[in-house]
């Protein structure tokens, strides 16, 4: 039986006795309950005892501590279905922070994120990623399984743009080679100064996998497009390689697919057009 929030808080006591409890707030995930206390300290705790997430993450944070340039969470405690760790100061990074930077802060912010992204893609072999218990990501569909499902689209504006875009995903997806991702790179995992408009870190590891590098650098609908460009333009030049921009408009295409398929199975139907408007608002980016 795994403990839940309250009597974690108990055990967090214990384990930091100086440490006067001023405030706690406590959010929840699919797989986490998650309490911040004194906007210090964060504490995940597993919902499910069955699950190995939380150990992965830990030993994942551990095995990248002395890897890393840009600053990830420090794990100060672990145990089955508990991790512990003090927040990376900073705030969320937000559409409204990008924009009130100026450019030279913005190329800065990009070069920075991407910089991250090419040190943690090399960081470790596949062979000890595995060894962490990292797996192949499942997220979005591949190929093969988006064409199985496809005959859930009755929409026929979306079978057409689907026909289009099965090919050249089902492409890449024979053609990327598999690294170690974040598999999370949304706006509120990347941490900044508002002030100076610098990178402070990259945090929530829960996701990371094994997959294709522009799993990190494709959009997602939080995303914004103009930086998620220039991360992507400057990984191309940190890492001295050809990318093919267009990629990171076909992997968050994939993934609003497989969305939009899941959602159906799942008979949530009153998301469907938003996540249809999604992707018919991504054709733009791939003409």
């Amino acid at each position: 039986m795994i403990l839940g929030p309250k009597d974690k808080l108990e055990l967090f006591k214990k384990l930091f006795p100086t440490e006067e409890i001023k405030s706690v707030s406590e959010n929840q995930g699919a797989e986490h309950y998650i309490l911040d206390i004194n906007d210090l300290w964060i504490c995940k705790i597993s919902k499910n005892i069955e699950s190995s997430g939380l150990e992965i993450e830990a030993n994942l944070l551990k095995s990248l501590h002395s890897k890393l340039k840009t600053k990830i969470p420090i794990v100060e405690y672990y145990e089955s279905g508990f991790l512990i760790y003090k927040k990376i100061p900073g705030v969320e990074l937000t559409n409204e922070i990008y924009e009130g930077l100026s450019k030279k802060q913005k190329d800065k912010l990009a070069y920075d994120i991407a910089f991250f992204l090419y040190e943690l893609h090399n960081s470790l072999s596949i062979d000890d990623a595995k060894t962490i218990g990292l797996t192949k990501n499942n997220w979005p569909w591949p190929s093969e399984k988006l064409i199985q499902q496809a005959f859930l689209i009755e929409d026929a504006e979306l079978k057409k743009i689907f026909q289009t875009f099965i090919k050249t995903y089902s492409y890449l997806r024979k053609e990327d080679k598999v690294t170690l991702v974040h598999n999370d790179m949304i706006l509120r995992n990347i941490i900044i100064d508002a002030r100076a408009g610098l990178l402070s870190g990259v945090i929530d590891f829960t996701d990371a996998a094994l997959d294709a590098l522009y799993i990190d650098l494709r959009l997602n609908y939080m995303s914004i497009p103009d930086l998620n460009e220039s991360i992507a333009k400057n990984y191309a030049t940190i890492a001295n390689v050809a990318l093919n921009i267009k990629k990171i408009y076909i992997y968050y295409m994939a993934t609003e697919f497989s969305r939009y398929l899941e959602h159906i199975k799942e008979q949530k139907i009153d998301e469907l057009n938003k996540i249809k408007d999604r992707i018919i608002s991504n054709l733009k980016y791939l003409r």
